[in-house]
């Protein structure tokens, strides 16, 4: 499916995956927490959010 969507829309998905069940913020909050600091790293976020 991902790969269909890519495909479609011209661009590359990145997924990551953890351990837990579809709801990690409890039990794995501190691996979700550095993954979604990445992202932002990545993309240029400097403490601020876009609305």
């Amino acid at each position: 499916m991902i790969a269909a969507v890519d495909s479609a829309l011209g661009s590359q998905t990145h997924t990551h995956t953890l351990p837990a069940s579809h709801f990690p913020f409890y039990s794995y909050s501190k691996p979700l927490a550095e993954i979604l600091l990445a992202i932002a790293a990545r993309n240029g976020a400097n403490g601020q959010y876009r609305r």
